[in-house]
């Protein structure tokens, strides 16, 4: 039984969340209102198997930690209301490319810029761990004693423009719906709580293999 979990509980809350989000901010339900409780609930559930299978026992309960974490992230992820809040201005007040494929299904239009934003992300954490001007913001990341589904917005404010501006800016450029990048937004930070979660799971395949 605890192998099928550890195998299940990835896809499982993942492909139910992504699945979830997309259908609701495709049906046309205010696109705040289909991310951010969402996100919060996903949170406590992840927060509660923490502490039923934890990897690793001695990062469950604070370690002094929890407010900090907790003011990294809601300053982080304001950070990316108001970028989605500037698209916005941004996309009525200025003429951009119309190379987004709109003519597509919602949720192939939200993996695309998915994609788009996820691939700048990988690019330049990448790059903070070569140069030394991006290791100095990005170090902060590396600082938790713990390892827990939280911390997973623990950086620096600057790093997080840094990191999230390029993809989301491209996303502008090429004509992407704002729905659509406020939905791939919301599917990354769920995976961000479990990039980092202290849950006994395994990936399998998914896995990226260890240097």
């Amino acid at each position: 039984m605890k192998k099928v979990f550890q195998f299940g509980i990835y896809p499982i809350i993942m492909l139910s969340a992504s699945a979830t989000i997309i259908y609701e901010i495709g049906a046309g339900v205010n696109q705040y209102l289909a991310t951010i409780p969402f996100i919060t609930l996903t949170g406590v559930l992840i927060l509660l198997l923490e502490r039923w299978i934890p990897y690793e026992k001695n990062w469950v309960g604070s370690k002094n930690d929890w407010n900090l974490d907790l003011t990294y992230y809601i300053i982080n992820y304001s950070i990316k209301l108001i970028a989605q809040f500037l698209f916005i201005w941004l996309a009525a007040s200025t003429r951009f490319l119309s190379w987004f494929p709109v003519q597509l299904p919602f949720w192939m239009q939200v993996i695309i810029a998915l994609a788009i934003i996820d691939f700048f992300l990988f690019l330049l954490h990448w790059q903070s761990h070569k140069y030394q001007f991006l290791w100095k913001l990005h170090a902060i990341h590396h600082s938790s004693e713990r390892l827990y589904f939280l911390n997973g917005e623990k950086r620096h404010a600057l790093h997080q423009l840094i990191e999230g501006s390029p993809g989301i800016i491209l996303c502008l450029i090429i004509g992407t719906p704002q729905p659509v990048v406020v939905g791939a937004l919301a599917i990354l930070s769920i995976n961000m709580f479990m990039q980092h979660t202290n849950l006994d799971y395994k990936a399998g395949w998914c896995k990226l293999p260890q240097k």
